[in-house]
């Protein structure tokens, strides 16, 4: 429905401030009046009139387009004649301005007056010939517009007492679409759009590609000609911010050289504030490209994988190291040796409730949170001391930690000396120039090279494994972390 073969009329007196850009190619039938005639020279000096005010109501009154809409033509041309009735009243009576109510049906003794006169009044506005009878606007004219040649054009007028007069008989019988070429500005890029090497051939002919081919299919389901032209400077359009203006493509586009353009253009945000794009015929862009995780089989010893197997042994280590100190620690307090039978006093028989099997399940209740029914004892009385914040916890318990905790340390700075990923050369002195990084010293005099030896140090020192226990304990950190095993990478070859 959008060709010669349809044949639309349009009641509003408004079509001039439509965008009629998708209709004008096409030779579409359209048909409509309008109310104000821009040709009339008193019409274009009055609205050049209104330009003065913008940007206040310019731009409103006249839609951007310098053609005034028939709403605020008419209310223009209302005030005109109210203006023209009220000055013959004047210049004939004495007005005499009263106070009316709108409570009180009483009207005002002029207003009979006034109306007379308005409905007198002979003048040309915006709208033409404005006459009146009984109230009735009469003798007034309409234009008839047609849709022709790419823009809107009249074609005869409609009269209130001869009705229609069409001047131009011919544009109601166009019965074929008009003959039209366009000028399609495009730039040469593989394999879009590319010149053939045959020197001979002249036109359209000398092109080929993707969007050429795309071309001509829309050429023949529309029906048009075009003339293909690249752009001068070979670029796609770019803004000049020094210049304020537009390159390449983009500028063919906005200074009406070319109608369209046919190109591997990439469709942007400042570029689609100045032209208008169809939808893309392509979409490119950059991907990350990843494997496609396989599912891995369940194992038993699946909730292991967050830490490291040098984690765990740490955790086992402590364990038994924990547990066995409580066990000793238990022998020797003589808290925790009772008589197994209360009722007989006198028996010399007694027992330890803390065995290796109940340290080790102790500790595993405590570790896990859960509690395991054993609790050591404490002495009765309760003095003041230095250390009360450590009566909570029974002394053997304070004492089990602190040999925990020496024992854990003890055994991370041994296994560090025995690790060969923990001996690393140390990095360069800041402040002076000392060759220990990647060169060697000597063990009897630094500036000779007779005995040469490398120097490795080992981040996990007595100290350092002390603090690295309490780091890990209190759950802070100790900005050390034990290495694991990375294979170094493969070496490339060099090419000969």
């Amino acid at each position: 429905m959008n060709d010669y073969r349809y044949h639309y009329m349009f009641t509003t007196f408004d079509i001039e401030t439509f965008d009629l850009e998708d209709f004008k190619y096409n030779s579409v039938n359209m048909t409509a009046f309008r109310l104000v005639d821009l040709e009339e020279p008193k019409v274009a000096e009055v609205l050049k009139q209104m330009e003065r005010f913008q940007p206040a109501i310019g731009h409103a009154i006249l839609n951007k387009t310098g053609v005034i809409q028939a709403e605020p033509a008419l209310v223009y041309d209302s005030v005109q004649v109210f203006a023209h009735g009220l000055a013959a009243l004047d210049r004939s009576h004495d007005l005499r301005p009263a106070n009316l109510s709108c409570e009180k049906e009483e009207p005002w003794d002029d207003g009979l007056s006034l109306y007379n006169y308005i409905n007198a009044a002979g003048l040309h506005g915006l709208t033409g010939h404005i006459e009146f009878n009984e109230g009735k606007r009469t003798n007034f004219k309409l234009d008839l517009l047609k849709l022709k040649k790419e823009e809107l054009v009249k074609v005869g007028e409609w009269k209130s007492g001869s009705g229609i007069n069409v001047t131009d008989l011919d544009a109601f019988y166009e019965t074929t679409a008009t003959n039209i070429t366009l000028v399609v500005m495009t730039r040469e890029e593989r394999p879009y759009v590319m010149v053939k090497e045959d020197k001979n051939l002249t036109g359209n002919a000398r092109f080929e590609g993707f969007c050429i081919d795309l071309l001509n299919w829309i050429a023949r389901r529309v029906g048009f000609q075009y003339a293909i032209k690249m752009v001068p400077d070979h670029m796609y359009g770019v803004y000049d911010t020094q210049t304020k203006e537009w390159n390449g493509i983009v500028r063919e586009l906005m200074e009406k050289r070319a109608d369209l353009a046919v190109a591997s253009m990439t469709i942007n945000y400042a570029r689609e504030s100045v032209i208008d794009f169809t939808k893309p015929f392509m979409n490119l862009g950059i991907g990350i490209l990843f494997k496609v995780p396989s599912s891995q089989p369940t194992r038993l010893f699946s909730f292991m994988n967050p830490l490291a197997v040098e984690i765990w042994l740490y955790v086992l280590a402590a364990y038994m190291l924990v547990s066995f100190t409580l066990f000793v620690m238990a022998r020797f307090s003589p808290y925790e040796w009772n008589n197994p039978h209360p009722c007989l006093a006198e028996s010399d028989v007694v027992e330890n409730q803390f065995s290796v099997s109940n340290s080790f399940w102790f500790i595993t209740g405590t570790f896990l949170r859960q509690g395991s029914g054993l609790n050591p004892k404490v002495t009765k009385r309760t003095p003041s001391r230095l250390f009360s914040f450590m009566n909570p916890l029974a002394v053997e318990i304070w004492l089990s930690l602190l040999g925990a905790y020496v024992m854990v340390s003890l055994t991370i700075w041994i296994v560090a000396r025995f690790s060969p990923y923990e001996w690393v050369e140390p990095s360069p002195c800041p402040s002076c120039n000392c060759p220990l990084q990647g060169g060697h010293v000597s063990a009897l005099d630094p500036d000779s090279d007779d005995i040469p030896l490398l120097r490795t140090v080992n981040e996990f020192s007595l100290a350092n494994s002390f603090w690295f226990t309490v780091g890990t304990l209190m759950q802070q950190g100790s900005d050390l972390n034990p290495k694991v095993n990375v294979p170094p990478p493969k070496k490339k070859k060099e090419k000969e």
